[in-house]
């Protein structure tokens, strides 16, 4: 007997059909009661190329063990809200570390930065005037796919401590790496074992990000992860390669990925 690595006892926040909270419960207690519904994000990963990235789950996992389904997915915990989520899963599972980060660098800096508006992700825009007012450079926000000792620009979490280093030097405008958390939308999915109120979100990822690490993946949670183009993947379900879980299926429609789902959603033993 395999026991789940899922923690039983999360708390979750119970809503209604137009995503109002009226309670809370457990894990344990979402997945035994399909009454309850609970909220969960889904985040969708495409390479430059169109392809797009799933993932197996562990079989360790409470629902849909062994089952693929779409880059990324999880619970929204009790008090967070779906941004939140996506990006702590994202870092949890994929080891991607959205990190959005005041930083200003001289011109020779190699460092990565892409334009941010406050419709993705929140700004002190209070903040953002008073460096103007003092003369120093605006913020930029930073989101890196690195983590631990992997390559790629250092971030910090905080501005500079302060300007008088750098003075009002010119500084480097900021180039555009292509990474946007965008939302796709929210529906309510009447899964087999649970209804959650789900919200897809989707990242392009640019040639300047580079591709996923697969010794960053979450072992806990997955067993492997791929690419795939709708040609390969329309052949790796034919061929009984991979099963597609009941909420890896649903995401996928939203997207516009057509598959054939005869073999879907099937346990795996």
């Amino acid at each position: 007997m395999i026991f789940s690595t899922d923690d039983k006892h999360e708390l979750f926040d119970i809503v209604d059909k137009d995503d109002n909270v009226v309670g809370r419960a457990t894990r344990g207690e979402v997945h035994r009661n399909k009454n309850l519904i609970h909220r969960s994000v889904g985040v969708a990963i495409l390479n430059s190329r169109g392809e797009i990235f799933l993932q197996q789950r562990s079989v360790t996992k409470d629902t849909d063990p062994g089952l693929w389904t779409i880059s990324c997915s999880g619970h929204v915990l009790a008090g967070d809200d779906y941004r939140v989520t996506a990006i702590r899963e994202l870092k949890e599972e994929l080891g991607l570390d959205l990190v959005h980060s005041f930083l200003y660098l001289p011109k020779k800096s190699s460092a990565t930065f892409f334009g941010c508006s406050k419709s993705f992700f929140s700004i002190s825009l209070s903040s953002q005037r008073n460096r103007r007012k003092k003369g120093w450079p605006s913020a930029g926000f930073l989101v890196s796919l690195t983590s631990g000792d992997r390559e790629g620009p250092r971030l910090r979490d905080k501005p500079f401590p302060s300007p008088s280093p750098l003075g009002k030097r010119n500084y480097q405008k900021p180039a555009r790496a292509e990474i946007i958390l965008e939302l796709v939308g929210k529906y309510l999915c009447h899964a087999p074992d649970e209804t959650k109120m789900q919200m897809l979100y989707r990242i392009e990822l640019s040639k300047e990000v580079g591709p996923l690490r697969r010794s960053d993946l979450n072992k806990n949670e997955i067993i492997q992860g791929k690419f795939f183009t709708q040609k390969e993947l329309d052949k790796a379900i034919k061929k009984d390669k991979i099963r597609l879980s009941f909420m890896g299926k649903k995401a996928l429609e939203k997207l516009g990925w057509n598959c054939d789902t005869s073999n879907s959603a099937i346990p795996i033993t």
